[in-house]
């Protein structure tokens, strides 16, 4: 008996320094790499909430104390020296957005909110935190953080994607040697479109990469509480399936309507971007309940690994002969739709 009881503690005790690793390594990073754009600064960004909350959670207050007092002194050992005081800012500014997500994934735990309330919380948080990192990218880069300055920083970025179209198209062609004057033209219009958009969605883009962030951090949550053994203090008594209410798919439906109507027929750009904005950022959380629909019905039909074959299968091919963003779209609507066909489906029965 006291040998299980000595094992459990040893175990309690390598994940624990586990989690504290994790967590002062994602951190630092993070403090360090002043942007969530990167593969690793996505995944800092993600994980450490997790990790740090669980931390949080067991109680051991010198490790909880000691990873933002560890990760920020490496952060001003670094660059507390720099000559304008930006480094040690945008530094200090990453730490804080770290930690005040894994305060909310803890503040969540311990109200024992649901799945979907945990990712909402979770998502408006990321989503602020990754437009306040952008600011502090523009402030490093342009010297403030003014509406104009703030328009040049989206203008240049619309440029890049411009360009590197264009210097796509040029190696194409001189790699063919074939090029009309019609293809040319297609090629610009194409290019000036993308620009056009990277303007008009830049928000709901920052928005959407913040609740992207804010879907790995929850979907990973349970996993990590599962493996630390801390299921009953972190998911007991908590709703963790995640759902949509019925009200937002007929919002996304509608938001999608309003901007082919402005888009196409009224012709007014601004109020059509406004309604596409709004209908990208609720695309996210119905596009993976199209997804997860999708594959609940496939696998009904045939075993689990052919239907996650055909639904990769299919992406790919939507993905080749029309964009990622149309397959995006699809999933949403099959998700809204199995959203609303349950809620029926739940009033009926009563």
């Amino acid at each position: 008996m006291d040998g299980e009881k000595g094992e459990k503690i040893r175990n309690n005790g390598i994940m624990t320094f586990v989690y504290f690793a994790i967590s002062a390594l994602s951190l630092m990073y993070f403090a360090a790499g002043f942007s969530a754009f990167s593969l690793l600064g996505m995944l800092s960004l993600a994980i450490f909430p997790i990790t740090y909350s669980i931390l949080m959670s067991k109680g051991n207050i010198p490790i909880i104390a000691a990873v933002p007092v560890i990760s920020f002194a490496a952060a001003f050992f670094a660059y507390g020296k720099s000559p304008d005081g930006k480094d040690i800012f945008g530094a200090a500014v990453n730490v804080l957005l770290c930690l005040l997500l894994a305060l909310c994934l803890f503040y969540c735990a311990k109200e024992k909110f649901s799945k979907s309330k945990t990712y909402a919380y979770l998502s408006v948080l990321c989503a602020s935190g990754i437009i306040a990192n952008t600011l502090v990218l523009v402030w490093k880069a342009y010297g403030n953080i003014a509406p104009e300055t703030v328009k040049t920083a989206v203008e240049t970025v619309a440029s890049f994607f411009g360009n590197l179209y264009r210097n796509m198209f040029e190696v194409i062609s001189e790699s063919t040697q074939q090029v009309s004057g019609e293809t040319a033209d297609y090629a610009e219009a194409f290019a000036k479109a993308g620009e056009y958009s990277v303007k008009a969605n830049f928000l709901s883009t920052l928005v959407v990469f913040g609740m992207i962030i804010a879907a790995i951090s929850t979907a990973l949550y349970g996993f990590f509480c599962k493996i630390s053994s801390m299921q009953k203090e972190c998911l007991e008594d908590r709703d963790w399936i995640f759902t949509m209410p019925p009200l937002g798919a007929r919002f996304l439906y509608a938001s999608y309507a309003a901007y082919f109507i402005f888009d196409f027929f009224v012709g007014n750009e601004v109020v059509s971007a406004a309604f596409y904005n709004v209908s990208t950022v609720l695309s996210v959380p119905f596009s993976y309940l199209g997804l997860k629909a999708l594959y609940n019905f496939l696998k009904a039909k045939i075993n689990g690994i052919a239907a996650v074959i055909i639904i990769v299968s299919a992406t790919l091919v939507l993905t080749l002969f029309a964009s990622f963003g149309t397959v995006f779209i699809i999933l949403a609507f099959i998700g809204a739709s199995s959203v609303i066909r349950k809620s029926y489906t739940f009033q009926n029965r009563l």
